[in-house]
């Protein structure tokens, strides 16, 4: 979903980018009145030979151009050299957002959702902070409705 246009150091040609390889189960689960969890799964793949350790995530999901919450991963973790690697995510949603979303939905209408952030990782003992942007498409399918 995001990191797909992640490049460190671009300058250095030796650097592949991490390759976004996409989201997959989505789910929300209801924990109040008012909120859920909405969660998934963020495939990516490291092309490079050397591990990435990616020391800091900041995302925020837009659905429908409606922000529907922030992630946060401040714990880091170590992608190894050519290897894939599912990401865990969950965002808090207002539940009145998911019944927004839910109406568009069952009108056979696909609902854009964008992922703004930053990831905060090192390289060879260079760091960097790079933002990303993804967009794709919710179905009803997608989010069990």
């Amino acid at each position: 979903m995001f990191l797909g246009i992640i490049l460190f150091f671009s300058g250095c040609k030796s650097i592949k980018p991490i390759e976004y390889q996409g989201v997959s189960g989505w789910e929300i689960q209801p924990k109040s009145l008012l909120l859920s969890d909405l969660t998934a799964k963020v495939s990516i793949y490291n092309p490079n030979a050397g591990s990435i350790k990616v020391k800091r995530i900041e995302a925020s999901i837009l659905v429908d151009e409606k922000n529907w919450g922030t992630y946060t991963l401040d714990s880091s973790f170590i992608i190894g050299g050519k290897s894939s690697f599912d990401m865990p995510v969950s965002v808090k949603v207002n539940n009145l957002n998911i019944i927004s979303g839910g109406v568009s939905l069952s009108s056979g209408k696909l609902l854009p959702y964008q992922l703004i952030g930053y990831l905060k990782g090192s390289y060879r003992g260079i760091t960097a902070t790079v933002p990303f942007d993804q967009k794709g498409f919710f179905s009803k399918k997608d989010l069990k409705l």
